[in-house]
């Protein structure tokens, strides 16, 4: 019998992860957070602070830099509400950034545009959405000829490399991660900010060394989504699965990825720390895993659709891909295909050009200021490569896209 397919709803998650989450909760703190960072530092170099949140640590990296007040920080305009309110809580102001045509990120020529009409612009804060970087050693040599900082975002893109081979996030001024929901080191909550330069450094410890503890209420329900999650996946073709689902929600156990019960930086607790060492040992292997998924999505494309831009082979081993994107229309039409099928792909990273998931918020971005990153919001759907799609699976992914491409 054929399981469900989901690109969400806790699939970084494995039945003894969620079960060692429950009792995580209630161990003594003892040195995980330590560990973590230790871990960071060791493949980042420099010096690095653990928080709650990944706005958390976007406003302390900018804050460390001595980003703020009039200061104007260029981002990508296809991006999630969360980033430009890590920025805004700094007091800099986002300017958002469009894409390149037809891609996940802003070429060096976007950058260029919305520079000249910033100028304040004193930082560049780069995404790699799906674990795709761009055309990372062009984008860099502009910041620096700009004089502009760098700060990589490696939510998504955590052990991404560069043209050259070298670690994204190596020659950044700050590196920031997120370990929240879905993302390459999913922790539930969770995030870091590291920092090089000495000054940097100290103040970003100055920043930390009194940081508040998130609310309790919080760090339970964090320590209960990993089973809630893998009980939803495993029963809900019975149909259990979808009451715990209705209930979950119904009571506040399953909430929006981007709510958040703090609004100024707070620890990150030593329960969501070792939820992150646990998947941060088995990084390589999931990274490896999520390359060969995206090969294979690939090679489907040039051979079944037309139109599609397919990455070279140097491309596709140094992504991360923790989605694949793929641009149709009638993305409706496309996930109720899906739907039938028993494939989940409603997740989509992004539906707008900044998108506020469930939750209404009050974003600086001006319609039509970005049209590439509308558009391509419009169009996008991303594919899953985590650890429970096999080849069968992308497979009947890959045959839905198939009879809906020449239907």
């Amino acid at each position: 019998m054929k399981q469900p397919i989901f690109s969400s709803l806790g699939v970084n998650y494995s039945f003894l992860f969620a079960v060692l989450a429950l009792t995580d909760f209630v161990r003594p703190s003892g040195d995980a957070q330590a560990r973590l960072r230790q871990e960071i530092e060791t493949l980042f170099g420099g010096r690095c602070a653990l928080v709650y949140k990944g706005r958390d640590a976007i406003e302390l990296a900018l804050r460390a830099l001595k980003v703020g007040e009039g200061d104007q920080v260029l981002t990508q305009a296809f991006a999630c509400y969360a980033v430009e309110e890590g920025i805004v809580r700094s007091g800099a102001a986002p300017v958002y950034v469009d894409l390149e045509r037809g891609k996940s990120f802003s070429g060096v020529a976007e950058l260029e545009r919305a520079y000249q009409a910033a100028p304040r612009a004193k930082a560049v804060l780069f995404q790699h959405t799906f674990g795709v970087p761009g055309p990372t050693r062009a984008q860099y040599k502009w910041c620096r000829s700009h004089s502009l900082l760098i700060i990589d975002d490696l939510a998504q893109a955590l052990g991404s490399t560069d043209e050259a081979g070298a670690l994204v996030g190596a020659q950044a001024d700050a590196v920031v991660f997120s370990f929240g929901r879905d993302k390459i080191i999913d922790a539930v909550s969770g995030g870091a900010v590291l920092v090089r330069e000495q000054t940097a450094v100290e103040r970003l410890h100055a920043f930390t060394k009194a940081l508040p503890s998130p609310p309790l209420g919080a760090v339970v329900r964090d320590a209960y989504y990993p089973m809630t999650t893998w009980k939803i996946r495993a029963f809900y073709r019975f149909g259990i699965g979808k009451l715990i689902a209705y209930c979950a929600k119904r009571f506040g156990l399953i909430t929006s990825p981007l709510e958040s019960a703090t609004q100024q930086p707070t620890q990150l607790p030593a329960s969501a720390a070792r939820r992150a060492l646990r998947q941060w040992k088995v990084l390589k292997s999931q990274l490896a895993h999520r390359r060969m998924i995206a090969a294979e999505y690939y090679r489907f494309m040039e051979k079944e659709l037309s139109g599609i831009e397919v990455p070279s082979e140097s491309d596709l081993k140094r992504g991360a891909w923790l989605r694949v994107p793929l641009q149709l229309s009638n993305i409706d039409a496309f996930l109720k295909a899906a739907q039938d099928e028993e494939i989940f792909l409603h997740d989509r990273w992004y539906r707008s050009a900044v998108d506020c998931s469930t939750l209404t918020c009050n974003s600086v971005y001006t319609a039509g200021s970005c049209p590439n990153a509308e558009r391509f919001s419009q169009s996008v759907i991303n594919l899953p490569t985590h650890q429970y799609i096999s080849l069968e699976d992308l497979q009947r992914v890959c045959a839905v896209i198939k009879r809906y491409s020449t239907s």
